[in-house]
């Protein structure tokens, strides 16, 4: 069985592609659906999976506006619905989505299932029967189970998210839920040994780590490489063990040691900071960022966290050197997705303080990096009406709200 370790569980779509194999079951073992339905489609996709007027006008008007700044549609693809993409191509025939937990916290969590389902797929109909729910999206059946009532298939695609693991059930599934409370509910041997005996031949497995985001906790990265070895052990025996040692360094607190055994370890989501920041939990945010300081007092992640903190507390001139001190390293690799992140805070930051040719600069290099993030049109905006270049300011608020920005325009 070939199987991939993956950064992000979007780059699961690209490796189905390039298998050649199409019109396998797919079975997605993991904390959330990632089934979400692309709000912008190709036209003639659009008509024919539109199920009310209503929904095909929203489809068609999300599409328009979508194809005025970008012709693949492949950009919106994303972790929360690189699926859909799977199942419209032929790749993927029937999928079963295997939730955490027992038959019990499947029954507690059957109500959310439902929303979830009806949510991401749009379905019209639910089926709701014993120890499963299930419905149809592109004449396709989407089936929610649990390990136990997985049933027997004789070939699949397998597919398994590390956040399986340490998130218990569904009603937990947000990065924000049980911030530093995660603990695996279920080992790796466990889970492969019950994935062995319903899946006769897996034809391809991905495993996906999902750090990125928080939604595996960083300091349990190293499941993900014990399920990779578990079902390929001569492929991934090394580095099955590197990461075991690696992660035992940052259990015990020794960043530096172990970020030499795993340069991964120092990512993004090396701390708790982004979780609570995105709570407003601004005190607890900052001792994470400085916590990561002590070990790696240039770590851009960490820096950028104590920039946005600053922000929030209208302290501009602290966030804009610490923004500047964040962007000498945010061009490596692992850092390199947050830069329009740093772009816009920094922008913000610039209005801010007056200084509205720099903040220009950082919006118009955000849309450099991302044509579809609208926050940027909505900030441009701003700046037009500010120097009275009021058709400039109404194009710029028109392309945030096509691009899906809600809410009434601020003035300055």
């Amino acid at each position: 069985m070939r199987t991939f370790l993956i950064e992000d569980h979007d780059e699961a779509l690209t490796i189905w592609r390039k298998s050649r194999v199409r019109g396998l079951d797919l079975v997605h073992v993991d904390a959330h659906i990632d089934l979400a339905v692309p709000p912008a489609r190709p036209l003639l996709d659009a008509f024919s999976s539109a199920t009310s007027i209503r929904e095909l006008k929203k489809s068609l008007e999300a599409s328009l506006a979508f194809s005025r700044y970008e012709k693949d549609f492949d950009k919106q693809t994303h972790i929360g619905n690189y699926i859909y993409p799977a199942m419209a191509e032929g790749l993927v025939r029937d999928a079963y989505w295997v939730i955490p937990g027992n038959a019990a916290e499947f029954e507690r969590s059957r109500r959310l299932i439902k929303r979830i389902l009806k949510n991401s797929t749009r379905a019209t109909s639910i089926q709701d029967e014993a120890g499963k729910v299930s419905c149809r999206c592109l004449g396709r059946t989407i089936t929610v189970c649990t390990l136990a009532g997985l049933p027997h298939l004789a070939k699949a695609f397998l597919d398994i998210d590390a956040d399986f693991l340490t998130t218990k059930s569904v009603r937990c599934a947000d990065n924000t839920d049980e911030i530093g409370r995660r603990r695996p509910w279920i080992e790796p041997k466990k889970l492969i040994e019950r994935l062995r005996h319903r899946i006769r031949k897996p034809v391809l497995a991905t495993v996906a780590y999902s750090t990125n985001g928080g939604f595996t906790p960083m300091r349990y990265r190293h499941l993900a490489d014990e399920l990779a070895w578990r079902l390929s052990p001569t492929r991934f025996a090394s580095r099955h063990r590197r990461a075991q040692a690696a992660a035992r360094h940052f259990q015990a607190g020794q960043l530096s040691e172990a970020v030499r055994l795993n340069p991964a370890l120092r990512g993004p989501d090396s701390d708790y900071g982004q979780l609570y920041l995105g709570t407003r939990k601004y005190q607890a945010a900052h001792r994470e960022f400085l916590k990561t300081l002590r070990d790696d007092p240039m770590n851009p992640a960490a820096l950028l966290g104590l920039g946005q903190i600053h922000f929030a507390r209208k302290r501009f001139k602290q966030a804009r050197q610490c923004l500047a001190d964040a962007s000498v390293g945010m061009d490596e690799a692992l850092f390199r997705k947050l830069k329009s992140d740093l772009l816009e805070i920094r922008g913000r930051v610039e209005l801010e303080l007056g200084d509205f040719s720099a903040a220009e600069r950082a919006f118009l290099d955000i849309l450099k990096l991302d044509k579809l993030r609208p926050q940027a049109y909505y900030h441009l905006g701003l700046l037009a009406q500010r120097t009275r270049q009021l058709q400039e300011a109404q194009r710029y608020f028109r392309s945030a709200r096509q691009l899906g920005m809600r809410g009434p325009v601020k003035r300055l």
